[in-house]
């Protein structure tokens, strides 16, 4: 054909050697089968054809050398857990959560890249830059536990609450497997079921009142039955001014009411001693007399 004259084929003038001047007469200077206009790479690669297989988002860049985006969806394919993924679409946090290529609404499973699947992940789209697993994650319910779960072990309490706060899994808190809802499942966590300082394994009213600590002013027998409300024998014990015990052992003050007990039995003990001592020196003073007779009769029937 007759087009422009006066110039010789080269790589800077007509890159596909196809005769037709590049900046004046080629339409496809690389000869890709994809027109400048459209070739993010109208002077690239030649010898190949554009297609599915070689060029996945056409983009006229040769996928295996040339495209380092194959599905152009703003994350480079080193990055890209989707390379060949959705087309048409542009990867930012409304679209891609965890920037990871994959398109959230229909080809990423796991939106926050946290190892939860979004359908059990109860966080989709919280924090990133972390992974599930028992030390960050001990419900494995994709939440955080440092940041984002306020219920590590998930059984309803929140953590605040909870004395159980990574106890057992798989059951929720409510009066007939926690009593107390102190988080500690009964069962096999909680040793006091009713939170009133006495142990199960000694108390008579192991389900009984709630919000009342066990001691000597309020459960004299120490039987974990609060005395003005679940304490039958209660009545018959402050009658007969008998608890049944020496002193409530869930107090620290046994100690001191035995020592005063002592002193008050040694104190006892030496004002007999003196007045022994009086009534003999008296009688000894009088033994000639009548009187002294009777001092000591009444010192010996004393």
């Amino acid at each position: 054909p007759l087009w422009f004259t006066n110039w010789e084929p080269t790589d800077m003038l007509d890159r596909d050697q196809d005769g037709c001047l590049d900046q004046h007469e080629d339409n496809d200077d690389d000869n890709d089968g994809v027109p400048d206009a459209d070739d993010d790479c109208p002077v690239g690669d030649v010898d190949w054809t554009s297609s599915l297989v070689t060029d996945y988002d056409t983009d006229g860049c040769q996928d295996m050398n040339e495209d380092l985006d194959d599905d152009n969806d703003m994350v480079i394919d080193l990055f890209d857990s989707c390379p060949t993924g959705e087309l048409g679409w542009i990867s930012y946090e409304e679209t891609d959560f965890d920037g990871d290529g994959c398109q959230d609404m229909s080809e990423d499973l796991d939106d926050d890249n946290d190892l939860v699947t979004d359908s059990l992940d109860f966080c989709g789209k919280e924090s990133t830059d972390w992974e599930s697993n028992i030390e960050t994650d001990f419900d494995s319910d994709g939440c955080e536990d440092e940041f984002e779960d306020d219920d590590d072990d998930n059984d309803g309490v929140p953590d605040y609450l909870d004395q159980c706060q990574r106890g057992e899994m798989d059951w929720i808190s409510d009066p007939v497997l926690d009593y107390d809802g102190d988080g500690c499942r009964d069962s096999d966590e909680d040793i006091d079921d009713d939170n009133d300082g006495v142990a199960d394994t000694d108390d008579s009213c192991q389900k009984g009142d709630l919000e009342w600590q066990s001691y000597n002013e309020t459960d004299s027998d120490a039987d974990g039955c609060q005395d003005e409300t679940e304490d039958i024998d209660y009545g018959d014990s402050e009658e007969n001014n008998e608890s049944g015990i020496d002193c409530n052992p869930y107090l620290t003050t046994c100690e001191d009411d035995e020592e005063e007990e002592d002193s008050n039995s040694d104190t006892t003990s030496s004002e007999e001693s003196v007045q022994s001592m009086i009534l003999g020196l008296l009688a000894m003073a009088l033994v000639p007399t009548g009187l002294g007779a009777l001092l000591i009769a009444y010192r010996i029937q004393w």
